[in-house]
């Protein structure tokens, strides 16, 4: 009797350790193939953001806020930093909610999708530069669209370029972005809908307490990628009006652009820090949007 307890938990205790061996097995397989893109964020992203916070508050090779109090008397940070956030709080919820409507009329005509699908996406594979010449054109005193109101603006060189600025963002975003809003509309149950509209819906409450609280995971994709975009917008104002554009069209990425040419360093590190700030404000409603989703 003892001789048979005895191999039985030699049984279990070899099971035991085949088990453990099994899930070792199964981490290192499962881990070992995002281990490069790990070193890769952590040697290309965290550990410079790490040296980066480190060296914004040396001074001297002593620790200190003067970079902070350099760049908190800043002219141009505070013009960059108003200019961008105005023009974050303004283009993305514009692009989403013009988006999303177009997306909702394409829903109900899905046959006019499948005809222009290829010219939605279009701005986006236009190159940049060749694209700035067309709207220096296009923006000109003399120009398209002046020629079209009949009147005599200088659209790059006045208050209004701040429009201007938005109307390439929201021009080169949004098919992109309606594309995303339909995939999310499409995804809805039909079922759902049409037992709403049996029970006397109406295309606006169905659109309220069904679709949208659907899409929800929709609407946190779409939102992280036009954040993403407003930085990128950048390139085509830099391509457009040069290093120093008219004051409304200043942003951070001109700043920081004219910062490292001149190699002030003690400068970017500061405003970088201040930057990640104000963006990690700007994620959380991402983060309170996938809270809510779990």
């Amino acid at each position: 009797m003892e001789k048979i307890i005895g191999d039985n938990k030699e049984i279990m205790q070899r099971v035991k350790w085949q088990f453990q061996r099994g899930k070792v097995r199964n981490f290192l397989q499962t881990h070992i193939f995002i281990l490069p893109s790990v070193l890769g964020v952590l040697l290309f992203y965290l550990v410079p953001l790490v040296f980066i916070v480190l060296s914004s508050f040396q001074r001297g090779g002593s620790f200190s806020f003067e970079s902070y109090q350099i760049v908190w008397k800043n002219v141009a940070f505070w013009l960059a930093t108003k200019n961008t956030l105005l023009f974050m709080l303004i283009a993305i919820p514009l692009l989403m909610t013009l988006s999303l409507a177009f997306a909702r009329f394409l829903s109900k005509s899905i046959g006019a999708f499948d005809r222009l699908k290829i010219v939605y996406i279009l701005p986006l594979a236009l190159p940049a530069v060749s694209m700035s010449l067309f709207w220096r054109f296009f923006f000109a005193p003399r120009g398209l669209l002046n020629g079209f109101l009949h009147v005599k603006i200088d659209w790059l060189d006045t208050a209004l370029s701040f429009l201007v600025v938005i109307f390439l963002f929201i021009w080169k975003n949004f098919g992109y972005m309606m594309i995303l809003w339909l995939a999310g509309i499409m995804s809805v149950s039909q079922s759902m809908i049409e037992a709403a509209r049996i029970d006397g819906a109406s295309e606006r409450t169905i659109f309220l307490r069904i679709i949208l609280p659907t899409i929800q995971p929709t609407a946190v994709v779409v939102y992280l990628l036009s954040l993403i975009q407003s930085f990128r917008v950048f390139r085509d104002i830099y391509a457009l009006a040069g290093d120093y554009p008219h004051e409304q069209m200043y942003l951070w990425q001109h700043l920081f652009n004219n910062w490292f040419r001149d190699f002030e360093l003690d400068k970017m590190t500061a405003g970088t820090c201040v930057y990640l700030l104000i963006l990690l404000i700007a994620l959380f409603p991402i983060a309170k949007g996938m809270r809510r989703e779990k």
